[in-house]
């Protein structure tokens, strides 16, 4: 017999708004949303890190965690600062909770993530100093 479908979905809110150049120390404004389509009520945890383009840096930059009902939506808003890691700078967004995995019975840990990447530039202020 066929067992409902259980998943979560995890995508940027604010896709088209995501800048695609920065520089270090600037503020942006993230959005992500959450849909548990887990057939529970289910807890979520979730980091937004900065990371370098090969991964040797890392920043934690927000976290928390909120509990949706089946079918519920949750879009979280952050606000962060983007930290001088790197020329390319990713900020992702990793996402936790219980749920059953595809072809499992069992609950087990799930993990998800969406990132998007930056090219970090000089500072306004730095550059209309002349320097």
């Amino acid at each position: 017999m066929p067992r409902p479908e259980r998943l979560s979905e995890l995508y940027f809110a604010n896709y088209r708004a995501l800048p695609i150049a920065a520089y270090a120390g600037a503020t942006q404004r993230l959005s992500f949303t959450v849909h548990n389509l887990e057939q529970n009520t289910t807890t979520y945890h979730y980091k937004v890190l900065a990371l370098s383009a090969d991964s040797s840096k890392q920043q934690t930059l927000a976290e928390g965690s909120f509990t949706l009902a089946q079918d519920g939506f949750q879009t979280t808003r952050q606000t962060i600062i983007v930290p001088a890691l790197d020329k390319r700078t990713a900020v992702r967004v990793d996402l936790a909770y219980t749920g059953i995995a595809f072809g499992q019975d069992s609950p087990s840990l799930q993990t998800q993530s969406i990132q998007h990447w930056m090219t970090m530039t000089e500072s306004p202020k730095h550059k209309a100093a002349g320097k």
